[in-house]
C-alpha cells in the first residue's frame, strides 16, 4: 500500500482589523504646492501583505486611520511544507517607499482548523519600533483533488 503524496491545502483569511498602529503619517506632511495638510492628526494609510513562500495576498488600503478593520474575505495557498506565514503591515507612502509599520509570523498548523489570531507586531531590522496587534480569522483546509482553490 502506498502513501498518498501531501497536499496543498489554502488559507481563507478574513475578520481582519488592526488596532493602535504606528502613526506613520504626521501633521507636518504638506502638499506641495497647496501647503494645505494632507493629514489632521498623526495617522497611517495601512494594508496587509499576507505571504507563505512565494504565494501572496493583499487588502486594500484604509486611508488616514490607526485601527483599520477590512472587511475581505482573501485566499491563500498554502504549499504542503509550509511552516510560516509572514503578516506585513504598511503604510502606504504617496510619494516614497511605503512604510512598513510591523510584522507577525504565524506559524502554519498541520491539521486543517479554523482559529482566531490577535498579535503584537514585531519591528524588523533597521525599523525603530513598532506597535499595534494584528487580528485575523482563519480556516485552514485542504484543497480538492483538482487541485481548486473553491
Amino acid at each position: 500500500m502506498s502513501a498518498e503524496a501531501p497536499r496543498d491545502r489554502k488559507m481563507e483569511i478574513f475578520d481582519i482589523c488592526a488596532v493602535n498602529l504606528i502613526p506613520c503619517d504626521n501633521s507636518s506632511k504638506i502638499a506641495s504646492t497647496v501647503g494645505k495638510l494632507l493629514h489632521k492628526s498623526p495617522s497611517s494609510d495601512p494594508y496587509v501583505i499576507f505571504a507563505i513562500g512565494g504565494e501572496r495576498v493583499q487588502t486594500k488600503e484604509i486611508k488616514n486611520t490607526l485601527n483599520p478593520k477590512w472587511e475581505e474575505h482573501l485566499t491563500l495557498k498554502v504549499p504542503h511544507n509550509a511552516k510560516d506565514m509572514i503578516v506585513s503591515v504598511f503604510d502606504r507612502d504617496r510619494f516614497t517607499s511605503d512604510d512598513q509599520m510591523g510584522v507577525y509570523q504565524f506559524k502554519i498548523p498541520q491539521a486543517n482548523q479554523s482559529g482566531t489570531v490577535d498579535a503584537p507586531l514585531t519591528t524588523i531590522r533597521g525599523q525603530k519600533h513598532a506597535t499595534g496587534n494584528i487580528k485575523f480569522t482563519y480556516n485552514l483546509v485542504g484543497v480538492p483533488d483538482d487541485g481548486s482553490m473553491a
